[in-house]
């Protein structure tokens, strides 16, 4: 079992260390870069390229078990019965592809999932993909862990880290 999933590894770490939440992920990169916390968990994108395009001395670190993907904001959506759907996949189909992707890339300053992108303008090239390294997949609400056991997982969440919310 690996520390991701051995809830013994959270409750000691809340027992021993200084943890702290917030849902800003701007307050999180702030606190990160001025040195209020040493590490930050899941504090990514905009907010991270902004401490470090201002001169923060921060790093991104994988852990040896292996970092996730995440389609984060790269989903599309089509409208179900749209009034133009043959129109709607055109341009899915144009965005999915090297020149799309390339367009997307250079508005979003984030790296493209496809591997034939040039790379120059990424916001924070830190966070680029890096050949070797373990990558998962983050988790979807179709996955049968989620669909099974979320409940459980969020209980043990709540008791756990529940009482340093609103500290």
């Amino acid at each position: 079992m690996s520390k991701a999933s051995d809830e013994n590894y959270y409750r000691q770490l809340v027992a021993t260390q200084d943890v702290a939440f917030s849902r800003n992920l701007r307050q999180m990169a702030e606190w990160l870069a001025r040195g209020k916390y040493a590490v930050a968990v899941s504090v990514e994108g905009r907010a991270i390229a902004d401490m470090l395009n201002a001169g923060a001395h921060i790093a991104y670190v994988s852990v040896k078990e292996g970092t996730y993907l995440s389609y984060d904001a790269g989903i599309i959506g089509m409208v179900a019965k749209g009034p133009h759907p043959n129109a709607a996949k055109v341009f899915v189909n144009w965005l999915l592809s090297r020149e799309g992707q390339g367009f997307a890339q250079r508005a979003t300053k984030y790296m493209s999932a496809r591997n034939d992108i040039p790379t120059q303008g990424i916001v924070n090239p830190k966070s680029m993909r890096v050949p070797g390294e373990r990558y998962f997949v983050a988790a979807n609400t179709m996955e049968k862990w989620i669909l099974e056991d979320q409940d459980k997982y969020l209980e043990l969440a709540k008791e756990i880290f529940g009482p340093l919310i609103g500290r």
